[in-house]
């Protein structure tokens, strides 16, 4: 498999203790696609995000990602400091881009932007 080959979603499914977050998701991303999850909170688009970097298992179903696949992420910024929110995501953002990354995931990228 190459990088170009597409990443693969087949009857992906979240279940928390709780709920049904997502299940029966099946699609392919390809190489140059550009995506957003959108959804209310807690519906698993992070958790999703997370199954496809292999931080988390999916409660159901497998993904098929080409191993040379380098992924840059930045996640939620849900810490307190002393510095602003778009101050710490850009710091993620600078940490995710000198990776060199060829898949590149953002949780919420705007929610911290001032």
């Amino acid at each position: 498999m190459s990088f170009h080959s597409p990443i693969l979603f087949r009857n992906i499914g979240f279940y928390s203790s709780k709920k049904i977050c997502f299940s029966g998701l099946s699609t392919a991303l390809h190489y140059g696609q550009r995506i957003a999850l959108v959804g209310p909170n807690g519906c698993g688009k992070s958790s999703l995000i997370k199954i496809l970097l292999g931080i988390q298992e999916a409660s159901e179903g497998n993904l098929s990602v080409a191993k040379n696949v380098v992924f840059g992420y930045v996640e939620q910024n849900s810490t307190p400091t002393n510095i602003s929110g778009a101050q710490i995501f850009h710091k993620r953002l600078t940490e995710a881009l000198s990776l060199n990354p060829n898949l590149l995931c953002l949780d919420e990228p705007t929610n911290h932007l001032d």
